[in-house]
């Protein structure tokens, strides 16, 4: 198993060369940056002052997060996807980094969801249709996004339920195969997956298509009441059988890094150093062997 620190697992408004300091000192050698995070210190130092960061406590940035794809805003929505991707993807490429997390929003008005009239085929068929419309609306502006992504061998990492239109595993290797693009794919995350009516099964659909993972765990709580960033645990920590799930995870075909990304409130009052010392220690007991 391959380990990366999540940058938002050791919380926000932390001092950047800190940070990294503490990732390198606790054996932390990959991470995934969080762009919101850096986006003051990118304004003022650059993206090359930021690269050399990384360099300077000898990291590897795995991924990031993360891009909000606006597909139903119009003409503005569509300028301020181009134009914070392309910011974004001069850090990616400072920085060596490939992978982008992506997100986005979902129609506005009474027509979204749509609904069915009656308990019909027709009328349930004509449901259905419109919602596939309304993915097929989303698929073509990501679609764009990633041809000017591609110039900059940047690849969009699309995540379930953070991707509105996509809510289930199966809805996304949907979303995926109707982009058709090389540099798109899906991201792996437990507890998306945990969170949403998935099956095991369902991954098969991406079947070499997730072309970044996280890593989590839930902690034994009442489901109908779960918060799906607020009940992760550090992994080994909750319930879910990780070692089975990764499994599948390898057998289609990914083999690269899982991002720790924890939303801990417990955690984020301790240092980072603490923090990175206290995941690291629940990793090794699910992986003895994991590298990070």
């Amino acid at each position: 198993m391959k380990l990366a620190m999540h940058q938002i697992t050791t919380g926000g408004g932390r001092d950047l060369r800190k940070t990294f300091h503490a990732y390198a000192e606790t054996g932390w050698h990959h991470f995934e940056i969080n762009l919101g995070e850096c986006a003051g210190f990118i304004e003022a130092h650059g993206n090359a002052k930021l690269a050399a960061l990384v360099r300077e406590h000898d990291l590897t940035c795995v991924g990031a997060t993360g891009l909000p794809i606006r597909a139903f805003g119009g003409a503005d929505g569509r300028r301020e996807n181009e134009e914070r991707l392309r910011a974004y993807a001069d850090t990616l490429h400072a920085l060596g980094c490939r992978a982008i997390v992506c997100g986005g929003d979902v129609p506005q008005g009474d027509t979204f969801p749509p609904h069915a009239k009656s308990a019909t085929e027709r009328d349930l068929f004509a449901r259905d249709a419109t919602y596939r419309t309304f993915l097929e609306q989303f698929a073509d502006e990501v679609g764009r996004l990633a041809d000017i992504a591609d110039d900059y061998g940047v690849a969009l990492a699309l995540e379930v339920n953070w991707c509105g239109m996509a809510r289930s595993i199966r809805t996304m290797a949907e979303l995926v195969t109707l982009v058709d693009r090389e540099n798109v794919g899906a991201v792996w995350d437990p507890a998306h997956f945990f969170s949403t009516p998935s099956r095991l099964a369902d991954l098969d659909l991406l079947d070499g298509k997730i072309i970044h993972a996280h890593m989590n765990d839930i902690r034994d709580c009442v489901i109908e009441v779960m918060n799906i960033n607020s009940d992760r645990v550090t992994p080994g920590d909750g319930i879910l059988p990780l070692h089975e799930l990764s499994d599948v995870v390898t057998s289609l075909g990914y083999t690269g890094w899982h991002c720790v990304e924890l939303f801990s409130d417990d955690l984020w009052v301790d240092s980072v150093e603490d923090i990175c010392r206290k995941v690291k220690t629940g990793c090794e007991r699910v992986w003895p062997n994991a590298e990070f």
